[in-house]
């Protein structure tokens, strides 16, 4: 038993270092690794995920996590930033590394990321006035 402890703290720990760099990179989402952590710390530590929920940084993305996790909705500025990003990063790859083979990768998961989009309901404008990014 211990071992997939350990093993559900050690994705939790990387899903949580790419949560963090997801912050300052561009294209590299932040909420969906939050989500990740958030699943592995359930499951291998309360200590591990307490710590997680107290990272400043991430207060956002996990209040974002928490909001679909109880409701299965995504605001419409969520949507469009996350195609936007999603696609203009398979555009860029494409463009910088001039390789189809490198970017179809990206392209995939631009692709996923947009069948995930339009499987997940949008959630309404005047459900909540806190459905705005923080600036």
């Amino acid at each position: 038993m211990a071992g997939r402890h350990l093993l559900f703290a050690g994705v939790g720990v990387a899903a949580t270092g790419l949560a963090v760099a997801g912050i300052w990179v561009p294209g590299l989402p932040t909420t969906p690794f939050v989500i990740v952590a958030l699943w592995a710390f359930a499951r291998s530590s309360e200590r591990l995920s307490a710590w997680l929920r107290g990272i400043p940084l991430l207060r956002s993305a996990i209040e974002a996590a928490d909001r679909y996790g109880r409701e299965r909705t995504l605001p419409l500025w969520v949507k469009v930033v996350s195609q936007s990003a999603a696609w203009a990063s398979a555009v860029i790859v494409l463009l910088v590394t001039g390789s189809v083979w490198i970017a179809l990768p990206v392209a995939a998961g631009a692709v996923a990321c947009s069948v995930f989009m339009f499987a997940t309901p949008t959630r309404r404008p005047s459900d909540s006035a806190q459905d705005q990014p923080r600036r």
